[in-house]
């Protein structure tokens, strides 16, 4: 009788384990789109001096920054604000950034999409 009873309980565990995963990565997956939005359309708008840039990115987490004059290689210490954001390439022009990458793989940088929505 008691075997009965265990096998609907340990199906319905499972599905609810399952359901609880799933709901967690959504919501995982939504908070990083939010923070790559942020950081790529909000804080980085073209025509900004690279100490502006420093200034904003610093409100978003510890980073480290190489390259110059023309390129500027960015990389987030923090490993959430890493993974939802990436390692970015920043473009400046006479000073003044015009646009953004990120990089998608080892040897992929992605140009950052128009950000009107």
């Amino acid at each position: 009788m008691k075997r009965k009873k265990i096998i609907p309980f340990s199906i319905a565990g499972t599905l609810f384990l399952c359901m609880s995963c799933i709901a967690g990565a959504a919501l995982l997956m939504n908070r990083m789109n939010t923070l790559s939005y942020h950081v790529y359309c909000e804080l980085l708008t073209p025509g900004i001096s690279l100490s502006e840039v420093e200034e904003r990115l610093s409100s978003v987490g510890p980073y480290s920054i190489s390259g110059g004059p023309r390129y500027v290689y960015v990389s987030f210490q923090d490993t959430m604000t890493y993974i939802s954001v990436g390692k970015m390439r920043l473009f400046f022009d006479d000073d003044k950034l015009v646009g953004a990458a990120r990089n998608t793989s080892l040897s992929d940088w992605t140009q950052v999409e128009d950000c009107k929505k």
